[in-house]
């Protein structure tokens, strides 16, 4: 064979070789394609999933707390329709006392003396009814931003839309927590409420008052009778906040599992084992991080470790 003959042979193989790998590469490429498409497909499928656990958890909260949050609103709605009663008898007296004056047809003086006896009664009242008057008054306000207060926080903790991001204060929205969930905490806890200011978190208003929730309820549930519930928020490299309970801690053997989804130590029906893996993952999504210490018979501590950088980062 001659030398051109062997460069030919040589060439073509090369040409086959090569044309066999750019197949080979080709067919790569496009499962690549296809494996991404599958992937972006089940990161979406995942992260609809993961926002529909969240909602779950917040359901699953709100239900348990329901009758609470109704006995919260009826408290001051009962004494705001109370005092309105009363203020109908007290105009009903003001209206009494001015068609008298006003509907005299006489001089004024004759008009006293024969009315002298009518006039004195409404006297005799009227100072009571003035002073009980701008008291009802201060109580039906009280009241009615009690209510709006109560609404305003179950509004903001019942928002759906994940993407919803805004610069938040945390110290408003464990103040938010805390207004929610006073009707279970009030009649077996003391709260022991120290936060110092502290620079908004670039997050989701709603998922970071869940975490709130969702740790201070277990704090109440763990307590006994009564008990101590210490909240504390500072920041320096980053924002911190602990929540801390009296309450009867965490066993060795469970501590590892309590982020676990589902896993609950509660009796049957008391607990859906989801909120504390809920928690966890909001924290974990927030580049955050939460540190837990118990100890069994004292008491147990949660910190919440947020980084101020990601007010910057979640921009971008």
């Amino acid at each position: 064979m001659s030398e051109q003959s062997e460069f030919e042979v040589a060439y073509r193989r090369e040409k086959t070789a090569r044309h066999a790998a750019e197949a080979i590469l080709e067919e790569k490429t496009r499962e690549l394609h296809r494996l991404n498409e599958v992937l972006v497909e089940a990161n979406a499928t995942l992260m609809a999933q993961q926002e529909q656990l969240v909602q779950t958890e917040k359901l699953a909260s709100l239900g348990s707390l329901s009758a609470g949050i109704a006995h919260e609103i009826n408290n001051p709605l009962a004494f705001v329709t109370s005092n309105i009663n009363a203020l109908n008898k007290y105009a009903e007296m003001y209206i009494g006392l001015t068609t008298l004056l006003v509907a005299v047809d006489e001089p004024l003086p004759l008009a006293i003396a024969n009315k002298l006896k009518e006039i004195q009664e409404s006297k005799r009242d009227i100072g009571y009814v003035v002073n009980d008057t701008r008291l009802i008054f201060t109580e039906v306000q009280s009241g009615l931003e009690r209510v709006r207060d109560i609404v305003a926080s179950l509004k903001t903790f019942a928002r759906t839309n994940p993407g919803d991001r805004a610069d938040v204060d945390i110290n408003q929205a464990i103040h938010d927590a805390l207004k929610i969930l006073d009707n279970e905490l009030k009649y077996k806890c003391t709260m022991d409420v120290q936060l110092k200011p502290l620079p908004p978190i670039y997050c989701n208003i709603s998922e970071v008052g869940q975490i709130f929730i969702n740790i201070i309820m277990n704090a109440c549930h763990a307590i006994g009778a009564e008990g101590t519930i210490k909240i504390r928020s500072n920041y320096g490299d980053d924002i911190r906040v602990s929540i801390e309970d009296n309450g009867k801690g965490i066993p060795d053997d469970i501590l590892p599992q309590i982020f676990d989804p589902f896993f609950t130590n509660k009796p049957l029906g008391e607990g859906t084992g989801l909120g504390l893996s809920v928690s966890h993952g909001i924290v974990e999504n927030l580049g955050g991080r939460i540190k837990v210490e118990s100890k069994v018979g004292v008491g147990t501590r949660f910190t919440l470790i947020f980084p101020i950088e990601q007010r910057v980062e979640a921009r971008q």
